[in-house]
């Protein structure tokens, strides 16, 4: 019975790895946090698609521009084979369909994290059904965050629970490349 059902749960995985999934978000700038969730995602799927994408609502706080972004992200994930980091103005949704993506996956870290990507999940299912949503819980990074990093570049930081060595090390260059100089 055991080896019947370690039959079915290979199938089932086999099933899953065979398919392209989207993380998507504003990575102003990647953090550790989002590192984990690729690292842990990439574990699961053959392709994994970090999708930078315009959020509206954080335009007039964006410490980088997309290039950038993708360029500190590119490097941050660089040790995972099988994802990569791409732009997108647009839709979720319609990346999704145009990658053929079977889900899509995001990070949470507390309640207010699920109940906003629930909304999203909802929308974006609606006009895609084809991509299923997925949650990955933020075990011990739930105080990580984007605004958190930003907030300690501006006072001239990048604390350790927040960056990874590679990462330290390409915001660094950035940064100098924008005259900001980091300790």
């Amino acid at each position: 019975m055991i080896s019947a059902d370690l039959s079915i749960a290979a199938y089932k995985a086999e099933k899953i790895r065979n398919r392209i999934v989207l993380i998507p978000g504003s990575f102003d700038p990647i953090t550790i946090g989002h590192i984990d969730v690729v690292e842990r995602t990439a574990k699961l799927f053959d392709e994994v698609v970090v999708a930078i994408l315009v959020n509206p609502e954080k335009l007039s706080t964006a410490m980088f521009n997309f290039e950038q972004r993708k360029r500190i992200a590119t490097v941050a994930i660089s040790h995972i084979p099988n994802a990569r980091v791409i732009t997108f103005e647009g839709m979720l949704w319609r990346l999704a369909q145009m990658l053929g993506a079977s889900a899509i996956v995001k990070g949470i870290r507390n309640a207010e994290d699920l109940e906003y990507e629930q909304k999203m999940a909802i929308y974006n299912h609606e006009h895609y059904p084809d991509a299923e949503t997925l949650y990955i819980p933020s075990y011990d990074l739930a105080d990580v965050s984007s605004t958190r990093l930003r907030a300690a570049i501006s006072d001239g930081t990048l604390p350790k629970e927040l960056v990874t060595p590679e990462l330290e090390s390409i915001l660094k260059i950035v940064l100098s490349e924008k005259d900001i100089f980091i300790q």
